[in-house]
């Protein structure tokens, strides 16, 4: 976070502070023989880290300008997520299909993170192919099991299935 601002007069200070989980920052001039005293109070919000990846996969192709990643019809699609680690602290998965030229929601859940910030789901398979799917992982304050971070939305991760 970057805080800069203006002193009344011709005064300007500015800071730089690293934050890894929201902080009340405030900020006071005391006054002087021109201007009032004022105090300014911000909250500095802090997004969680979080990356996903598919795996059980056989090849990644396109479709449309989408990159997806393809497994056989019978092979189980599984999903693992590192994310900033912080006593019980949990992911929200989101899962999504595409029938019909729409995306629908079939399942939001959520999954406890190893000691370490990890979890791997297994998505399973549908048995069928042309099936295409997308998975996201997310960080939900507070229903993530803490209010350390704000609210953080990880990347959609596309799969589709095959013979």
């Amino acid at each position: 976070m970057t805080a800069s601002s203006r002193i009344p007069g011709s005064v300007r200070a500015s800071s730089v502070v690293t934050v890894s989980r929201d902080t009340a920052v405030t900020a006071v001039f005391k006054g002087d023989t021109r201007y009032a005293g004022r105090t300014v109070k911000s909250t500095a919000c802090a997004h969680v880290k979080t990356a996903s990846s598919l795996s059980k996969y056989y090849r990644t192709g396109t479709i449309g300008s989408t990159r997806y990643r393809y497994h056989h019809k019978t092979t189980d699609a599984v999903l693992t997520t590192t994310m900033t680690c912080y006593k019980c602290r949990k992911e929200r998965l989101d899962l999504q299909a595409y029938p019909g030229g729409k995306w629908y929601t079939t399942d939001s859940e959520y999954f406890s993170l190893g000691t370490n910030g990890t979890s791997v789901v297994n998505l399973g398979h549908p048995g069928t192919s042309g099936i295409r799917a997308r998975v996201r992982t997310s960080y939900i304050d507070p229903s993530s099991g803490d209010n350390v971070n704000t609210t953080t939305y990880g990347a959609w991760n596309y799969f589709y299935f095959s013979n």
